[in-house]
């Protein structure tokens, strides 16, 4: 399936904390092999100008309770 977005055409939204995570290319590096999900894109080393976290992007829509 696709991953959750903030916008029908968005980018993904980052499904997990980042607190101490950082460097996203320990994980999602294409050239260490071991990545969790692949980037087409490693270049980019911002990945929060596109990507947000999923909680913070959704927290907007979700009622006060």
């Amino acid at each position: 399936g696709r991953a959750p977005r903030a916008q029908p055409a968005g980018p993904p939204l980052i499904p997990h904390a980042i607190l101490l995570r950082e460097n996203c290319l320990a994980c999602h590096d294409p050239e260490l092999g071991k990545e969790i999900i692949p980037t087409t894109h490693p270049e980019r080393l911002h990945c929060q100008q596109c990507h947000l976290p999923q909680r913070a992007a959704l927290a907007p829509f979700s009622r006060a309770r």
